[in-house]
């Protein structure tokens, strides 16, 4: 199975799904953000999303609750799903040049009798009678069997019936998406330099608190809860990503806290104190790009330029994606983007 981050995930949600009209498979482990993911390709794409839980669905909540009419037995739509003649998903509620998103959740959690319906309504678009909307797309989530969750066995002839793509944890992507969603840029900093916490989880150890995507947001949720008090702040986190993951940040962020000032670094950015240690390096870089704008890139540069060259390009790589009209200033287009241009675009 091909394994992938969001961003060809996303990619690929777009040109089958949306384009092609293709069943997806997207499988990993707990927290990694599939589901996230999913919806956020529905956002992107304006489109109408149609969470459905596999594990909580019996079979008839897909083909619909029977009934007698002039002694023939007929079966009435499920008001949840996307069939043609549910007026809830018609205009003027929902737009038919937009997609609506089928997106079955904890696919491999479903009883057996609810797989076997999903076979007509993956590969036929349908269940008996009832027919998808021609604007739905289906997508399809689950944990992976080796992370010994909840899971049943997947049936072949299912799987069979779409693409399927294995997520990973990459901090790369991760990083651009919790800059974008306003995480704290010291939490972005650490986990680029300690990227093997990103994702702790270990199917072979019994603990019930480890790191994912998921769990780091609420880690960054509680540091900027300003009326949350620190103790409790420090075994929040301990109990979102683990005792060592959170002891780390913990110590990463006394670092950050034992940094010049940045108005100090503005004004003499020649002359304040660099340090040669590199975590301490990597601090400081994390520290430069989060006040880095338009108006301190000039003298931000000239620090940035005693540090590390792989420093350097952090600090720029984190400051443009929180706020790319820092591309347009001097300090990149004639001295970032020329002598680091081998770095960065590797």
């Amino acid at each position: 199975m091909q394994v992938i981050n969001m961003p060809t995930m996303l990619g690929m949600i777009h040109h089958l799904g949306v384009r092609k009209r293709r069943p997806l498979y997207f499988w990993g482990a707990s927290g990694i953000g599939k589901s996230e993911g999913i919806h956020q390709s529905c956002a992107d794409h304006e489109g109408v999303m149609v969470d459905i839980r596999v594990s909580q669905y019996e079979s008839i909540d897909f083909r619909g609750i029977p009934d007698i009419q002039a002694s023939t037995t007929v079966w009435n739509m499920p008001a949840t799903l996307p069939f043609k003649g549910n007026p809830k998903f018609e205009p003027p509620f929902v737009d038919p040049n937009k997609p609506i998103y089928l997106f079955l959740d904890e696919i491999n959690q479903g009883d057996p009798s609810v797989m076997s319906v999903c076979y007509q309504l993956v590969n036929d678009r349908r269940i008996g009678e009832f027919e998808l909307l021609d604007n739905v797309i289906i997508i399809a989530a689950g944990n992976r069997e080796q992370d010994k969750g909840v899971t049943n066995r997947f049936p072949a002839p299912l799987g069979n019936r779409g693409t399927h793509a294995e997520l990973v944890a990459d901090i790369k992507s991760w990083s651009n998406w919790a800059q974008g969603a306003g995480m704290p840029m010291e939490l972005i900093g650490f986990l680029n330099f300690r990227d093997s916490l990103l994702h702790t989880f270990d199917p072979n150890k019994p603990v019930k608190a480890f790191a994912t995507p998921r769990t780091w947001s609420f880690v960054a949720e509680d540091m900027q809860d300003k009326e949350m008090p620190e103790e409790v702040r420090i075994a929040a986190m301990s109990g979102s990503v683990g005792e060592g993951p959170a002891v780390e940040l913990a110590g990463f962020l006394e670092i950050m806290k034992s940094l010049v000032p940045i108005e100090q670094i503005i004004k003499d950015p020649l002359g304040v104190p660099v340090e040669t240690k590199l975590d301490i390096q990597w601090a400081m870089a994390t520290h430069v790009a989060g006040h880095m704008d338009k108006d301190t890139a000039g003298p931000l540069h000239k620090f940035l330029n005693r540090l590390e060259p792989e420093m350097v390009v952090l600090a720029w790589t984190m400051a443009i994606n929180r706020d790319n009209s820092i591309c347009e200033t001097d300090a990149f287009l004639t001295q970032y983007a020329v002598n680091y241009r081998s770095m960065f675009a590797s």
